[in-house]
């Protein structure tokens, strides 16, 4: 799958990780590959998905949360 111009799709099993520059980046990552599982009749489970944002920027991302379409991703440490 091409995620912004680049592969960046790791997949064991029934785990994804999806990597980006940014927020910004990760978010659209994370509904480009919520859709396209959909168009593949395929569901992302919200209440068992999670982010993690890793940055030297203690405070990205503090306050941020990932909220594709109609389902919320709890943020984890």
């Amino acid at each position: 799958m091409k995620l912004n111009g680049s592969h960046q799709l790791l997949v064991y099993a029934v785990d994804v990780n999806l990597l980006g520059e940014s927020v910004h980046t990760v978010k659209e990552n994370t509904e480009t590959s919520v859709f396209a599982s959909k168009e593949n009749e395929l569901e992302v489970y919200a209440d068992k998905t999670k982010h993690m944002i890793m940055s030297r920027d203690q405070n990205a991302g503090r306050s941020y949360n990932m909220k594709i379409d109609t389902s919320s991703f709890e943020r984890v440490e």
